[in-house]
């Protein structure tokens, strides 16, 4: 009996190793065209789908312009996320050498502001272009935690080869935007947060991180006048 996504990501929290090898397996019949052993969960698809119509290569790197040290302290300064950091990191970054993850915070045009965490993630994020005033947009380098919340509005989990870049597949992430009716808010021009790292690791990063989202109600609520 063919698995099902729900299947999967079952699998993914017991043997991560079956989870990459069965999704990288999904990933490429899907975008070839043959028939996969099974339908990619409906939120990877529907990004799939809005990648292959921006451009994107699939098999090729995409290393968009940074920005300068300048901008980022500009933008930086004129986020209000930068008042919800230390909220973030209480509750991402205790545990994030021991689980190989690392902290991102972007704002609302995809880019870069603050990383955090793990050194060895760090090194590794930097092979990839993913830096500070990197450009994480979704129809610029694919499927990930950053881009895709951007375009949903909602937290998104995307595990190994549900991103759409090949080199970006041993990395699992998880982001959301925020989202001011809830109350978690702090910027409406701006920003998601991202867990990101090892997909034998990143399990326990992220129940961490829902530690630091049900806290962040209390650090956010006073932003809800900075808000335009």
């Amino acid at each position: 009996m063919p698995l099902s996504p729900m299947d999967v990501r079952h699998l993914a929290g017991v043997d991560t190793t079956r989870a990459a090898r069965l999704l990288s397996e999904v990933r490429s019949a899907t975008l070839s065209g043959q028939r996969a052993p099974m339908a990619p969960r409906p939120v990877i698809e529907e990004s799939w789908e809005r990648v292959l119509r921006s451009g994107v290569a699939p098999d090729h790197d995409v290393r968009a312009g940074l920005l300068s040290r300048a901008e980022v302290q500009r933008r930086r300064e004129g986020s209000a996320l930068r008042h919800v950091l230390p909220v973030l990191r209480e509750g991402l970054l205790p545990c994030a050498d021991a689980t190989r993850h690392i902290m991102v915070v972007a704002d609302a045009d995809g880019r870069v502001l603050w990383r955090e965490g793990s050194p060895a993630v760090l090194r590794k994020a930097d092979a990839l272009g993913f830096t500070v005033g990197a450009d994480w947009r979704e129809d610029v380098v694919g499927t990930n935690g950053v881009g895709t919340p951007a375009v949903t509005r909602r937290p998104v989990q995307v595990f190994a080869a549900e991103h759409f870049v090949r080199s970006h597949a041993a990395w699992t992430c998880a982001g959301g935007a925020p989202d001011r009716s809830a109350g978690r808010a702090a910027d409406r021009r701006g920003g998601r947060e991202r867990a990101a790292g090892d997909d034998a690791s990143v399990h326990a990063g992220l129940d961490r991180g829902r530690a630091a989202r049900s806290a962040d109600v209390r650090g956010l609520h006073p932003l809800r006048g900075c808000l335009p």
